[in-house]
């Protein structure tokens, strides 16, 4: 999923992404979606970037979808990625919200809440790879 979702925005095709945004490591109006690892970091009136985030697992994904932790809540728009000056990856989001927060309705979204977060994604199918086309029988 992760690699699929980068190198079709590489690519620059954009992604309806559906995704759970209603837990407190979505934060709109502070302009970034992570999976803080100690929930002080969230508190801040403004959040870094390259703090460090929870480790996550296809497991722990699986785990929070199944005991409805995770909820399917929200539709947005994937349309590239951006890069911190350290180097973190984060998915660039456009929200439907009006221009809130500091990117005025966009929202930087990190690796790790990207993974754990994501319910379903739209991908153009001139973005997949000939490999994954052939796997899908399509």
């Amino acid at each position: 999923m992760l690699s699929l979702t980068k190198s079709a925005l590489k690519n620059g095709y954009t992604i309806m992404w559906d995704a759970d945004v209603s837990n407190s490591d979505f934060q709109q109006k502070k302009g970034y979606a992570m999976l803080f690892e100690n929930k002080q970091d969230g508190k801040q009136p403004s959040l870094n970037p390259n703090i460090k985030e929870r480790s996550y697992s296809q497991e722990l994904r699986q785990q929070l979808y199944e005991n409805l932790t995770t909820e399917d809540d929200h539709l947005m728009h994937l349309i590239g990625l951006d890069q911190t000056p350290e180097g973190k990856i984060l998915f660039k989001v456009k929200n439907s919200w009006g221009e809130v927060g500091p990117f005025k309705g966009y929202i930087e979204v990190s690796e790790p809440y990207f993974a754990i977060n994501t319910v379903s994604l739209v991908v153009p199918k001139a973005a997949l790879s000939k490999e994954l086309l052939k796997k899908l029988n399509l």
